[in-house]
């Protein structure tokens, strides 16, 4: 028997992981794309990711995860674009908040690890030099979020781009009070309230 979760069977969440990230496409953020290494796009691709728009503007990046064009965020760190700027942006935006984003720390702004981890639910690279590195955080990345709490906050974001809003505001309701979401969950009941 299904147990109930804010009105939906959980059930209706169980999507294979290949249904779950049917939408293969990325956000990249960089003021410096040129700079971004071909390695690493080469092996993203080689497991399904394509690029789906390639920018330096948040603003951008944020409306391509609200219209439904890309569904991941790769942030490529730099002195011109920081992380902490779409990071901050995505506390404010309620897709944006629930998207699973991984960033790539410029050596600049090491020091500044832990605080961006505390901004929304980021994966961090360190080195982006190294593929290898970058390809094992892209992929924990993926299954992190294709289990447990995190792959509910998927199935509320495609609810809400699929203008769903009474859906995703029943589940996401069900997950304020589960902790390990609690930090996403109430900014985007807060903006989905205003």
């Amino acid at each position: 028997m299904a147990r109930q979760c804010g009105g939906y069977l959980l059930n209706n969440i169980k999507k294979t992981s290949q249904a779950l990230w049917e939408n293969k496409r990325f956000a990249l953020l960089s003021a410096q794309a040129s700079r971004f290494p071909d390695e690493n796009m080469t092996r993203m691709e080689r497991r399904g990711w394509r690029p789906g728009l390639q920018s330096h503007s948040v603003e951008q990046c944020l409306k391509a995860l609200n219209n439904g064009s890309c569904s991941i965020i790769v942030v490529h760190d730099t002195p011109q674009v920081p992380a902490s700027f779409l990071l901050r942006a995505q506390l404010v935006d309620p897709v944006g908040i629930i998207t699973p984003t991984l960033v790539v720390i410029d050596p600049a702004h090491m020091s500044e690890a832990a605080i961006l981890k505390d901004f929304g639910q980021p994966d961090l690279v360190n080195n982006i030099t190294n593929p290898a590195e970058f390809t094992d955080s892209f992929e924990w990345m993926i299954r992190r979020w294709s289990a447990g709490n995190l792959r509910k906050l998927l199935y509320a974001r495609s609810l809400y781009i699929a203008k769903d809003f009474k859906k995703a505001a029943q589940l996401l309701t069900s997950l304020r009070s589960d902790v390990d979401v609690q930090h996403l969950v109430t900014p985007f009941i807060a903006q989905l309230l205003m």
